[in-house]
């Protein structure tokens, strides 16, 4: 049996979304869904690959099936919608396609228009839901859509009479108990602070502090970092309320900014973040958030980051001046953060890029690296956070690390893009979509001229690949 884009019976979108398990992925610029049985994940964007058009292969394992052709041209031409993001609500799947913001509802796929046109999104908007919502924010902007022209509004434009968001990019707003906590200001007085907003009740400052940034989700409220002047930044908790807003801690006078905090993630009741070139962890208490590794830098930039929770375990890449850029792991001890394994044996690295995808599944986590020179290749690397049990998962043929390779992980199972030239397989080369076949194998499930994975193993919340 062949993949088909356009003879495929297709499910409504929502009805895949009521299901046990949709695990999606973005193919040729259209929306398809893998059937199987596994839980939902947040979807990030990804970059485009192209190549010439190929036959699709058969799939053994859940075909891919195609949800919904959003910009379908008559004569043939497969350039499609592209969408980049994807975020399910609790009435519809929200994609981010070529600028625009697409929805998927039980009428059938619609753009949500504003002041006629429709709405638009840039580089340095924010998107996150909140109940059956998508919302759009941007310096000075936000804005609230349901998938319909009649549920779309702007709720702040930076005008005197608005609370306005005050920030640009992923880390000052995150989602918890019911509201959006995001960073607020006031333009006519320039007073801003943590802020609170609901439907019912709209904006209101939680307390008034100054500039806020990197705004992480907690149990019962969230964390979130505060500079002022020169006074450096400080790290808060706050439960909603101004009086359950209090400062946990003021960082060391290095940490000067609250861009000085590059990465942070949370996991569980724990918080972990990178202050200039040092890992922390909190636990909501002064005594409780300590430095556990200061690593080196070059060209002012930390060599940590790349921070992924695990279930119970801190996943992260550094390089301490001894191996190159590697995997390393943290239990929220000093004696626990430790390199997991030296792929790249030596000095040099086993990571093309200084912030590499990782991916986990529970405490399992998965990675690409190059083990080595010469015969060394491109491989998914699996551990199980131990170095014993750090080793190669893949034996893909004819790697190049400079193709577009992704990782992506949707309930309990691992999906790798991958482009390479496979003797077994007819035609030998090409883009495919693989997934696990037991523990330690993986099968193609298809063919593609374009194919996005946005699939990850992020729990929903800023600084950790939230979509």
């Amino acid at each position: 049996m062949t993949l088909s884009m356009l003879q495929t019976k297709v499910p409504h979108p929502m009805d895949i979304q009521r299901r046990a398990g949709p695990r999606l992925a973005a193919v040729w610029g259209v929306l398809w869904v893998l059937s199987g049985a596994c839980g939902p994940s947040p979807l990030e964007p990804g970059e485009r690959a192209g190549a010439e058009r190929r036959d699709a292969v058969s799939a053994p394992l859940g075909e891919p099936v195609l949800v919904k052709n959003l910009t379908p041209d008559p004569v043939g031409q497969t350039f499609g919608s592209d969408p980049e993001r994807i975020l399910p609500s609790d009435g519809a799947l929200f994609l981010w396609s070529s600028s625009q913001v697409w929805a998927l509802t039980p009428q059938g796929g619609r753009r949500p228009l504003l002041e006629g046109g429709p709405v638009t999104s840039y580089s340095d908007t924010s998107v996150i839901t909140l109940g059956d919502s998508l919302y759009l924010l941007s310096y000075s902007r936000m804005l609230r859509t349901d998938g319909t022209t009649e549920g779309t509004e702007l709720l702040s434009s930076g005008s005197s009479s608005d609370w306005s968001y005050s920030s640009t990019g992923s880390k000052a707003v995150c989602r918890g108990g019911g509201a959006l906590y995001l960073a607020l200001r006031d333009p006519s007085t320039y007073q801003g602070g943590p802020g609170r907003y609901t439907r019912k009740e709209g904006f209101s400052l939680v307390k008034a502090l100054g500039y806020v940034d990197n705004l992480s989700p907690m149990e019962d409220g969230f964390f979130f970092f505060s500079s002022w002047g020169l006074s450096g930044v400080e790290l808060w908790k706050s439960d909603g309320t101004e009086a359950g807003t209090v400062r946990i801690k003021v960082l060391p006078s290095s940490v000067l900014y609250n861009s000085s905090i590059r990465e942070f993630v949370r996991m569980g009741s724990t918080l972990y973040f990178i202050a200039e070139d040092t890992l922390w962890r909190s636990d909501g208490t002064e005594a409780g958030t300590v430095p556990l590794r200061t690593f080196a830098a070059s060209a002012g930039e930390s060599l940590a980051g790349s921070l992924t929770a695990g279930s119970t375990r801190l996943y992260f890449t550094a390089a301490d001046g001894v191996a190159g850029l590697e995997p390393w792991t943290s239990d929220g001890t000093v004696e626990g953060t430790r390199r997991l394994k030296d792929v790249f044996p030596g000095a040099s690295s086993s990571f093309l890029s200084s912030r590499p995808v990782l991916r986990t599944m529970g405490d399992t986590l998965f990675f690409f690296a190059l083990d080595g020179p010469g015969s060394g290749s491109w491989q998914v690397w699996r551990s199980d956070g131990t170095e014993a049990g750090t080793v190669r998962f893949s034996n893909f043929s004819n790697t190049s690390p400079y193709g577009d390779w992704q990782l992506a992980v949707a309930g309990s199972r691992l999906y790798v893009r991958a482009d390479s030239c496979e003797p077994s397989l007819t035609p030998r080369c090409g883009v495919r979509l693989w997934t696990q076949r037991g523990v330690w194998d993986l099968e193609p499930l298809g063919l593609f001229d374009q194919l996005r994975l946005s699939g990850s193993s992020a729990s929903g919340a800023p600084g950790t690949r939230w979509a």
